[in-house]
């Protein structure tokens, strides 16, 4: 029994259409995170 390596079209990014927009837009979501936390952490010491 052989098996092929076949490029399967699992390559495709979920969403936003390249790998680079969805790694930004994974980036400014944890900048944004921090930035809410650090801003809750000042207004509630």
């Amino acid at each position: 029994m052989s098996v092929q390596n076949t490029p399967v079209e699992d390559d495709q990014p979920p969403i936003a259409g390249s790998w680079n927009r969805l790694y930004a837009f994974v980036l400014l979501l944890h900048v944004a995170i921090i930035a809410a936390l650090y801003l809750f952490t000042k207004v509630h010491s």
